[in-house]
């Protein structure tokens, strides 16, 4: 996997009158991988699949190499206090995390780990 790492100027601070906090990807203030503006692209649902398509490799023909976004979590990240699932414990204000093309979110040593043992994220593996 291609590890891509997101400067903290890219990040976006969510507003409160958005209302909605649901985008896995709220993070965000713009594509990692094609750096299109992510508010233009409508709701949270449009935002996070325009990124995912971008780190799957936008459909093309030859299959791309998988991708991943590494990025300290802001002050005021929607992930704060909830729990990376390979070690636990909750992510915290510059946390360094790791988020795959799935939007599933993680500690980057936990994933670092986690992906020498296999390729696929630790949720979506069966």
């Amino acid at each position: 996997m291609e590890r891509i790492v997101i400067d903290q100027r890219r990040l976006s601070i969510p507003s409160p009158t958005t209302g909605d906090t649901s985008s896995q990807i709220s993070d965000l203030a713009e594509c990692p991988v094609c750096n299109t503006n992510l508010s233009e692209l409508g709701t949270p649902h449009m935002q996070e699949a325009h990124v995912k398509s971008c780190l799957e490799g936008g459909g093309g023909a030859a299959p791309p190499t998988a991708k991943y976004l590494v990025y300290k979590l802001p002050a005021e990240s929607a992930l704060i206090g909830t729990e990376c699932v390979i070690c636990l414990e909750e992510f915290v204000k510059d946390s360094t995390v790791a988020r795959l093309s799935c939007l599933c979110s993680f500690h980057n040593a936990c994933l670092s780990s986690w992906l020498q043992r296999g390729r696929s994220c630790p949720v979506h593996a069966r």
